[in-house]
C-alpha cells in the first residue's frame, strides 16, 4: 500500500496520485483493474515514496520485501489511509521504482 499522496507513473508519460487512479486508467505498470484502500500506521520512505513494509520492490531484477530491504526507512508516527492498485501487468511505478501491485507474492 502506498501513501494517497505518492504520485504514480502514468502510461503517457505523466504522472497522477494513487488516490485518484480509477479502475481503466493506463499507467506505466499497466491497465488498473482494481483500487485498494485500507488505514495503516506503520509506512516506510523507498527512494521518495512512503509505502508499507509489505510492498515488494524491484531491487537488482529481484523482488524484495521493503522493510527488509537496506533501502528502506522507517517513517513513525503517521496514521494514514493506504492506497494500492492492481494492473494487467502487476506492476506500478513510482518515482522511478517498479514496485509489485497487491497481487504479487514472493
Amino acid at each position: 500500500m502506498f501513501h494517497p499522496d505518492t504520485q504514480i507513473e502514468m502510461e503517457n508519460g505523466g504522472t497522477k496520485s494513487i488516490c485518484k487512479i480509477r479502475v481503466g486508467d493506463e499507467t506505466k505498470g499497466g491497465l488498473v483493474i482494481a483500487v485498494l484502500r485500507d488505514a495503516y500506521t506503520e509506512f516506510y520512505w523507498y527512494g521518495g515514496v512512503l509505502v508499507t513494509g509489505e510492498q515488494r520492490v524491484k531491487e537488482d531484477d529481484e523482488w524484495v520485501v521493503v522493510k527488509d530491504s537496506k533501502n528502506a526507512r522507517l517513517f513513525k508516527y503517521l496514521t494514514e489511509v493506504g492506497c494500492d492498485l492492481v494492473t494487467d501487468q502487476h506492476s506500478v511505478w513510482a518515482n522511478g521504482f517498479e514496485f509489485a501491485d497487491e497481487q504479487v507474492r514472493i
